[in-house]
């Protein structure tokens, strides 16, 4: 009898090390092995910058290259890719014969836009941004977007004209745009050569997503202090002769010592109130799928309802009246109303949808290829030397006469509150 307890305990034994699945170890690039069951494992993934069952794949692959998809198909189609007068879709658009506008949920009608703004949009009060982000960073979001992102509005939105690329900023995108945007306790570092031993593809498209996602309105204060000179949004507005009004200098010094707006509801200035008007008009136009669905995309579980989507009951009460159910809220919608990171300028949402696609943007610019990163392609040593210690500071300071200004994406001395995961005073004055 004992015999036989004993074979039937070394069974199970023989039988538990077998099923467990991690004794393999399946998952790269440091992601951490779970068993589930005896016949089944999990790798988490977490800030590895890779995903896929065993983390195998690079975060920015998760945008598709060549593009599968265009404006005016719900499948595949190879102009996706030849057609460069059109941006590219992550998503396909929601076919025209669905019962509702996101498919199958929600209502039949999206609501009233003139409503939607009024209730989500206005500025009632300017909300500062919550991590000291200064006007300046809002300047250089307007310049990186406008070097990807160039719509042919007497076309349609989703035409696009001109070419992509950022050249010689890449590595100031990276190491002090993104670093600060991003909010990381760990320094970001630009470094082409790291890609050079894996699958990556030197070529990217902007997609439709990516331009919705990158308007960044609410930053823009009602007001900007430029010397001892107050101006309005309307003042500023394509009026480069400010900029030798006061010069370079004092233009700068001032831009990063002001507070740029935070990026949430009711923060849109009035003069940027047609502009958010038209750009969920054109999310309607172009059919984008709702904002959970764009979660799935990239990885994220959807939200349930819209308090876990806002971390804020009357928000969220808004949103209900407005949609009705969470499966049909729209893609710049959500992003705005989604809860703030701790300790970040935006959303979960914003940053894992919008860093696959900034990331590969920029890093699969030709420069930073085998081919072209090299001294030759800047004219020598001199040249590579001036790209690989690029930075926001030398980039005015060696432009400009005299001394060096205030540069800086952070309003200096600014102390940032605290804030638990559960705070989110962003929301609060609806």
């Amino acid at each position: 009898m004992k015999k036989i307890f004993g074979l039937i305990v070394l069974f199970f034994l023989v039988d538990i090390n077998a099923g467990n699945l991690c004794c393999s170890y399946p998952c790269q690039n440091n992601g951490v092995c779970l068993t589930k069951g005896f016949k089944d494992y999990e790798c988490d993934c977490t800030r590895t910058d890779f995903y896929g069952k065993n983390c195998e794949t690079l975060r920015s692959n998760l945008i598709d290259i060549p593009p599968p998809y265009d404006n005016d198909h719900s499948y595949i189609t190879l102009g996706a890719h030849f057609n460069h007068s059109f941006y590219t879709r992550v998503l396909p658009p929601v076919p025209e014969e669905c019962p509702t506008p996101m498919g199958v949920a929600g209502k039949e009608e999206l609501p009233d836009i003139n409503a939607l703004v009024k209730k989500l949009f206005v500025r009632e009060k300017f909300k500062p941004d919550p991590i000291g982000t200064s006007v300046l960073f809002s300047f250089m979001a307007q310049h990186f977007s406008h070097m990807f992102l160039k719509t042919d509005f007497k076309r349609g939105p989703q035409y696009q004209w001109g070419g992509h690329g950022v050249g010689q900023t890449i590595k100031i995108v990276i190491e002090d745009y993104v670093q600060h945007l991003s909010n990381y306790n760990f320094k970001l570092m630009f470094k082409p050569d790291l890609l050079f031993g894996e699958n990556f593809q030197y070529q990217a498209r902007a997609s439709v997503e990516f331009n919705h996602l990158y308007y960044w309105h609410p930053l823009m204060p009602d007001e900007f202090i430029i010397g001892d000179t107050n101006y309005t949004m309307r003042d500023i507005l394509v009026n480069p002769g400010l900029v030798i009004k006061h010069g370079m200098t004092t233009f700068v010094d001032s831009l990063s010592k002001q507070s740029a707006g935070a990026f949430t509801v009711k923060n849109h200035g009035a003069i940027t109130l047609p502009v958010v008007q038209k750009l969920i008009q054109n999310g309607r136009t172009l059919r984008l799928q709702s904002y959970n669905n764009y979660r799935k995309r990239f990885n994220l579980q959807p939200y349930k309802s819209f308090e876990e989507l806002t971390g804020n009951k009357k928000l969220a009460k808004v949103l209900e009246d407005l949609y009705g159910d969470i499966d049909t809220v729209e893609f710049y919608v959500g992003l705005i109303s989604e809860k703030r990171r701790p300790r970040g300028m935006f959303s979960e949402g914003l940053l894992e949808i919008g860093a696959p696609m900034s990331i590969k943007g920029v890093m699969s610019n030709p420069l930073c290829s085998p081919k072209y990163w090299k001294p030759s392609t800047f004219g020598g040593d001199v040249g590579f030397e001036i790209v690989n210690t690029a930075t926001l500071k030398k980039l005015f300071c060696q432009n400009m006469r005299g001394d060096c200004p205030e540069v800086s994406f952070k309003v200096p001395g600014f102390v940032e509150q605290k804030r638990t995961d559960d705070d989110c005073t962003e929301h609060e004055e609806l």
